[in-house]
């Protein structure tokens, strides 16, 4: 990165300042290895005054959790109605997601 890289982006924040960013991720983002990275930008942004607002998706985790359990899903689209096996799955593999994502919040 060179110093008018820099420039460049230091325009932006006064401009983004006090703003709301609602960023949401897919479960595969917050699966990856470099999830952390990320969230180190999140909080770069958070500390130059721009909130941040994270919404979480869990598909991948409620496929594994599901396969883990040997059940197949039934309205994984969302589609249709959700049977009770489907919803405990899905609820699990969200709580989940979210404890993780807070988790690695703290630690950075």
């Amino acid at each position: 990165m060179q110093i008018a890289d820099i420039r460049e982006i230091l325009t932006y924040i006064p401009r983004f300042r006090e703003r709301v960013f609602v960023l949401a991720l897919d479960g595969e983002i917050v699966a990856h290895e470099n999830f952390a990275n990320l969230l180190l930008d999140f909080a770069l942004l958070r500390s130059l005054n721009i909130k941040v607002v994270l919404v979480h998706g869990a598909a991948l985790q409620i496929v594994e959790e599901a396969k883990r359990r040997g059940l197949n899903l039934h309205n994984s689209d969302g589609t249709g109605v959700t049977d009770a096996d489907t919803l405990d799955v899905a609820v699990t593999a969200a709580s989940r997601v979210s404890r993780s994502v807070l988790e690695a919040l703290a630690s950075v």
